[in-house]
C-alpha cells in the first residue's frame, strides 16, 4: 500500500459560498430550487397515490381468485355430496336444491384464464348434474 504525503496542512482561507443570480433579475437560482423541490413533491405524492392504488387493484384481483377458488371447491364438494347420497340411497334434494343455487349464482370474471378454464368446466359439469337429477 502506498502512503501519499500530506504536505500542507495549513488553514487556508475558507471558501465562501455566493449566490448565483442570473443577468435578468426576473427570477434567481433559488427560485428555480424552490419550484424543483415544489415539482418533486407533487410527483412524489403523485407516484405514493398510484403505489396505493396499484396495491389495492392486485388485492382485489387477489380476493376475486380466492372467492372463484372457492366457489369451485364448493362446487364439487356438493356434487361430491350428491353423488355420496345417491349411492346410498339417500334423500339427494337437498344437495341437489344446494347445488342448483350455487351453480345459478353468477360469478365475477377474473384475469386468470387457467382458473376461468377451470371453473368453467366444473360449472358445465354440474349443469349437467343437475340436468340429468331434474329429468329423472
Amino acid at each position: 500500500m502506498h502512503i501519499l504525503a500530506i504536505k500542507n496542512l495549513e488553514k487556508k482561507e475558507p471558501v465562501r459560498k455566493t449566490r448565483k443570480t442570473s443577468l435578468n433579475k426576473a427570477f434567481s437560482i433559488s427560485d428555480l430550487e424552490d419550484a424543483s423541490i415544489t415539482e418533486t413533491n407533487e410527483i412524489s405524492q403523485v407516484n405514493s397515490l398510484q403505489n396505493i392504488l396499484s396495491l389495492q387493484l392486485i388485492s382485489s384481483k387477489a380476493q376475486l381468485e380466492s372467492s372463484n377458488h372457492e366457489r369451485g371447491g364448493n362446487l364439487l364438494n356438493k356434487m361430491d355430496s350428491l353423488l355420496k347420497d345417491s349411492l346410498l340411497l339417500k334423500d339427494t334434494n337437498r344437495n341437489l336444491a344446494e347445488l342448483a343455487k350455487l351453480a345459478n349464482t353468477q360469478r365475477d370474471r377474473s384475469e386468470n384464464k387457467e382458473l376461468e378454464e377451470v371453473l368453467d368446466s366444473i360449472e358445465l359439469r354440474a349443469a349437467v348434474e343437475l340436468a340429468k337429477r331434474m329429468r329423472k
